[in-house]
């Protein structure tokens, strides 16, 4: 097994463009993708009065901050949306198609 520790060549461009891999990193650990964050935020509205579920205007808007703040990962950009419109789009697809599914089984 060989182990390389030399850095790409592109770190350094990324860097400029301001690329907080740290935080990234974190965040991808923590799970924090737009996905996870939409599916926490659908599981607060349906289930609340369970324990260890927040209100759901807190738990919106604790959402809606994160969404807004910069470098959050998920691609909000204000001279570039299409990584996000991308984002959002295959995310709504991935539910529609779950949706589906689930209401095709359901009449099987």
């Amino acid at each position: 097994m060989e182990v390389n520790a030399r850095l790409g060549g592109s770190l350094a461009l990324a860097l400029a463009a301001g690329v907080n891999f740290p935080e990234m990193l974190h965040n991808w650990k923590l799970g924090r993708t737009l996905a996870a964050d939409v599916w926490n935020l659908k599981h607060v509205f349906r289930h609340q009065g369970q324990p260890d579920v927040p209100p759901r205007l807190g738990a919106a808007a604790r959402f809606a901050v994160d969404f807004l703040r910069p470098n959050v990962g998920y691609g909000l950009e204000r001279g570039d949306p299409r990584p996000l419109f991308g984002k959002v789009n295959s995310l709504i697809c991935y539910e529609g198609v779950q949706w589906v599914r689930s209401r095709l089984h359901a009449t099987v």
